[in-house]
């Protein structure tokens, strides 16, 4: 039987070879192939700065945290969007503000005009679609969408996801990427516990010891392995992204949708707990994005929040497999599928 995966990582050889010439090098942990990887991917996006970090969680929250986050402050937060948009806010110990999202985007509406000194907006770019308003008080979550130039002459701060399903895989890992040169001193410290040298700095030949601890920071660096595997699939981007437009096309053909996004295809079904059940039947497995933050046991006091089209598309969205590597033959095979299941909104 045809099986067809949700989501595949597009590595090859070069991605394999890279890592195995870092782990030959000795120097596994962040050193000068992170810093490569950094002034790579500032150079793609835009951005004047890139800080490479461990994870797009941790890019959120030091996001936060350099805007000064605190339990003063107010959050704007879709509630359909993965739980590390929000779960951030938390940890700032702010409160959070569930925002609606546009039914047909799925982006969140634009809430500059509630925005203080104090607060701040998580714009998550959802499926890939782009959240057109900016702010020097927007942090924003990237994790679905890295395309060439998009931070440039831009205020907020951008932070991205390299976690194995998103469009850029490095194993894991995320980015931070941003042009108010201001905030790159704390980024570098925040992440190495706040220290003035970082490991390959306090150990490479000919370099001083010491160091200082401005302030106690985090543990949130990348490794060169990581580093290794971003600058690859870097490379790669504008192919895969290539191949990801030409699925998005033709479902669209196939559907009557105008979706833009080139992370997650979104389709709209009647009844998707039968719909999931058919379709992995068929071989093809898809997967749902996203369930309703503010209707979380972790967000219960949120629960009453009135979002319509946040409740609606959470019971009806299901996402279908969309990587470089889908042959056109399975591209095919799926929108069959998707007609032979039925439902489709």
């Amino acid at each position: 039987m045809t099986k067809i995966p949700f989501s595949k990582p597009s590595i090859d050889n070069k991605e394999i070879n890279a890592v195995v010439e870092v782990m030959r090098s000795n120097w596994l942990t962040m050193g000068p192939k992170t810093a490569e990887f950094e002034r790579a991917f500032a150079k793609y996006v835009g951005a004047k700065h890139a800080v490479a970090v461990d994870s797009g969680t941790s890019a959120l929250f030091l996001a936060l945290q350099v805007l000064a986050i605190s339990e003063e402050s107010k959050v704007y937060v879709p509630s359909l969007t993965f739980t590390a948009s929000a779960a951030v806010v938390t940890h700032c110990r702010a409160k959070i503000v569930f925002v609606d999202v546009d039914e047909e985007t799925m982006v969140m509406r634009d809430v500059r005009g509630h925005l203080t000194k104090k607060d701040a907006a998580v714009a998550v770019h959802l499926t890939g679609n782009p959240v057109e308003w900016d702010s020097d008080r927007t942090v924003h979550d990237c994790a679905h969408r890295i395309d060439k130039k998009m931070c440039e002459g831009k205020k907020g701060i951008f932070c991205y996801s390299f976690y194995p399903t998103k469009n850029l895989a490095s194993a894991e890992g995320g980015m931070i990427a941003f042009n108010d040169s201001n905030l790159l001193e704390f980024f570098k410290l925040a992440r190495s516990h706040g220290q003035t040298k970082n490991g390959f700095e306090r150990y490479k030949e000919g370099t001083a010891f010491e160091y200082k601890i401005i302030f106690p920071g985090w543990k949130m660096n990348m490794t060169d392995i990581q580093a290794a595997i971003g600058l690859e699939q870097l490379k790669k981007l504008p192919k895969m992204d290539k191949k990801r437009l030409e699925i998005v096309r033709r479902y669209n053909e196939a559907f009557g949708y105008q979706r833009k996004g080139l992370h997650l295809y979104p389709i709209l079904v009647e009844n998707r707990e039968e719909f999931l059940k058919m379709m992995r039947n068929k071989g093809v497995f898809c997967s749902v994005h996203f369930l309703p933050l503010h209707k979380m046991p972790a967000y219960d006091t949120y629960k009453k929040t009135f979002l319509p089209n946040t409740m609606y598309l959470g019971e009806h969205l299901v996402s279908l497999p969309l990587y470089p590597d889908l042959t056109k033959k399975e591209v095919e095979y799926i929108i069959n599928c998707v007609a032979d299941c039925g439902g489709i909104i």
